[in-house]
């Protein structure tokens, strides 16, 4: 129950960072998404069907937050979860770069997916074709950027572990 809590007061927090001061530092209106970021920290810990199911969730409030091409966000983050969760198990997760490889893979991964399931159903104006690549990796250092500073305390908040357990060394 404490862990289902968690997950929720991160989205809650996430969503509300995100169409809030995350929009104040956009750049060329590209700013980072942090529940992509909690969706692949998760999937890195537990697993590809756990995190495929919180890619779903956190996907699905993202879609409704933002009311527009319901589905897109929870198809492409699901896959994504699912996609990094297939590490889980053969990486060192308390190693500072696994999660920076892994948000490096997974928001490529995200943004792909998303720009593939906005083409399918009609929708290129997702990311207009001309800024794709921009797009894609303005969002992807944002995200590795975050990496250093929020895996941390994500690692100690859901498995409860003390600071000393982390080892940010390279």
């Amino acid at each position: 129950m404490k862990h289902f809590f968690r997950l929720s007061i991160l989205a809650v927090v996430g969503l509300t960072l995100e169409s809030t001061i995350l929009e104040k530092i956009a750049i060329a209106g590209v700013k980072p998404d942090l529940m992509l970021v909690i969706v692949i920290f998760y999937a890195l810990l537990y697993g590809e069907i756990p995190a495929a199911k919180l890619g779903f969730i956190y996907g699905l409030l993202e879609d409704l937050a933002t009311g527009k091409f319901i589905g897109i966000n929870t198809i492409s983050k699901m896959l994504t979860g699912y996609l990094v969760g297939l590490g889980e198990g053969k990486l060192y997760s308390d190693n500072l770069m696994v999660p920076v490889i892994g948000l490096f893979i997974g928001s490529i991964a995200n943004y792909l997916c998303f720009f593939i399931l906005g083409i399918i159903v009609g929708h290129p104006e997702v990311f207009p074709v001309e800024s794709f690549f921009q797009t894609i990796m303005i969002s992807t250092i944002y995200n590795v950027c975050l990496a250093p500073f929020l895996y941390g305390r994500y690692y100690r908040l859901v498995r409860g572990t003390s600071k000393r357990s982390i080892n940010t060394r390279t």
